[in-house]
């Protein structure tokens, strides 16, 4: 306690603060990952004889809870079907309806640093 007096470094809530308005957000939020299927789709599959007609993929999100992981999470996979996105222009189909399968915590630590998930797993036959 004496060398962190000494040398000067703030305590715990004070070095909080300080990170929270120079990075302008709060360092209590939550990471979640989120499991996603979506259906309705009609992408053709380089070396498949039938579409896909689905998918499902996994995004790590931060928010206050699981509900508003949810909704993030699916923004952030509709913007990739919508006009300008990955998957506009091959999707012959309608944009993808999208079901959450499962929602959970994950640590601050691979929320921060871990690799973000993406990419799908697609399915042709339900």
């Amino acid at each position: 306690a004496q060398l962190v007096a000494r040398v000067g470094f703030p305590p715990r809530c004070a070095l909080r603060r300080a990170l929270t308005q120079a990075l302008g957000r709060t360092f209590r939020m939550p990471y979640f990952g989120v499991m996603l299927s979506g259906r309705g789709i009609l992408l053709p599959l380089e070396g498949a004889p039938d579409p896909a007609i689905g998918f499902f993929t996994t995004r790590h999100v931060r928010a206050r809870d699981s509900e508003e992981a949810q909704v993030i999470a699916k923004e952030r996979v509709l913007s990739e079907w919508r006009a300008s996105g990955t998957y506009y222009r091959s999707n012959i189909g309608a944009a993808p309806f999208l079901e959450t399968d499962n929602v959970w915590s994950i640590g601050w630590l691979k929320g921060v640093f871990g690799r973000e998930p993406s990419g799908y797993a697609f399915y042709s036959h339900e």
